[in-house]
């Protein structure tokens, strides 16, 4: 096991292998910065700080460039709130599109190159109410890449949280307090479900041959379609991810693991593990991301120790802390292979 590796429990007939490189590009986090590099992980160029909000990454293959939100802060000397294209090349930015400074792209999610556009959700601080209390608007955020051209769409009551973009469809699944809701990019809502007997909005995806099914993730696991016909797939997980070909699913049941159950055979099993993970949790758990050809997948994992509480003498910190280890996790999955490098956060596949 490399040096400062996090010691991995795999499943029967899988191996951990030293890093090596596939000719696959990859963009991924470590040390408060963005990345890219080979699956190595050697001689990474660097592409900017990651900022204090941790927006997912859009990447553009063809121009071989990344789209990522930047916003202001304690350590810069100017306000800022913008989308800029980073190069993949020499990783310099550009500044596309200027924000103003009550808003904020929280969610970039995709680009969609039919359109050569961007989307993302937009939250927008509005007037306070008289009562002093503070009001965020949602909307939906095109930014035309050719044209510089923004359109924010108005979206229905609840559309909280996006969970997943069809790129075929032009549909986004959202989760909000009540429930799951789809909704076009014109901000019409299609149907919605729940929020009765659903997970919590912890991860979904549609279906990549079935626009009309989406899985689900919080509390478990399940398959729903549009007339909300459920299918239980597990009683714990989250963040749901399909294979490309629509016959796996993988998903998460804690930051320190990683999942997959067969839609033919409806067989789980856990494909690997921190090992002796004793606090383990959910909220440091990220989306596994596969390859176009499902070949590879990438996910970050989480190592959690609970520190002593210090004796009352040393100072007045004396609760117990924290200590967290990350590292990302490269899983062939022909080959049933595993290795790993220090880092952690989101990551994306330059495809």
């Amino acid at each position: 096991m490399q040096t400062g590796a996090l010691p991995l429990t795999l499943a029967h007939g899988w191996k951990k292998v030293p890093p090596r490189a596939t000719g696959r590009r990859l963009v991924w986090q470590k040390d408060g910065q963005w990345w890219a590099s080979d699956t190595d992980f050697a001689a990474p160029l660097k592409l900017g700080p990651v900022g204090p909000l941790e927006c997912p990454l859009a990447v553009n293959a063809a121009r071989d460039c990344a789209y990522r939100y930047h916003c202001a802060d304690w350590s810069d000397r100017r306000d800022t709130s913008e989308i800029r294209s980073v190069s993949l090349v020499d990783g310099k930015a550009e500044t596309l599109f200027r924000l103003g400074l009550n808003k904020w792209a929280i969610w970039l999610c995709h680009y969609l190159p039919k359109r050569d556009y961007l989307v993302g959700l937009i939250a927008t601080e509005m007037p306070r109410r008289a009562d002093g209390s503070v009001v965020i608007q949602h909307q939906l955020g095109l930014f035309d890449l050719n044209k510089r051209r923004s359109l924010l769409v108005a979206l229905p009551r609840d559309c909280f949280y996006p969970l997943d973009v069809n790129l075929q469809q032009e549909w986004v699944l959202f989760h909000g307090v009540e429930g799951f809701q789809v909704v076009d990019f014109k901000g019409r809502r299609l149907w919605r479900w729940g929020p009765k007997g659903l997970p919590e909005g912890r991860g979904g995806m549609f279906h990549p041959e079935h626009s009309e099914l989406a899985a689900l993730g919080g509390g478990g696991i399940v398959l729903i379609d549009r007339q909300g016909k459920l299918q239980p797939v597990h009683d714990r997980g989250l963040n749901p991810v399909w294979h490309p070909a629509g016959k796996q699913l993988y998903f998460a049941e804690s930051s320190s693991d990683l999942w997959r159950w067969d839609s033919e055979t409806t067989h789980t099993e856990r494909l690997l593990a921190v090992a002796g993970n004793r606090y383990s949790e959910v909220n440091r758990a990220r989306s596994p991301r596969l390859t176009k050809d499902g070949r590879y997948a990438a996910v970050t994992l989480t190592r959690r120790v609970r520190r002593e509480a210090l004796p009352e003498s040393v100072g007045p910190n004396t609760g117990p802390s924290w200590v967290e280890w990350r590292a990302i996790c490269i899983i062939d999955l022909v080959e049933q292979e595993v290795w790993q490098a220090p880092g952690g956060g989101l990551v994306a596949w330059v495809e």
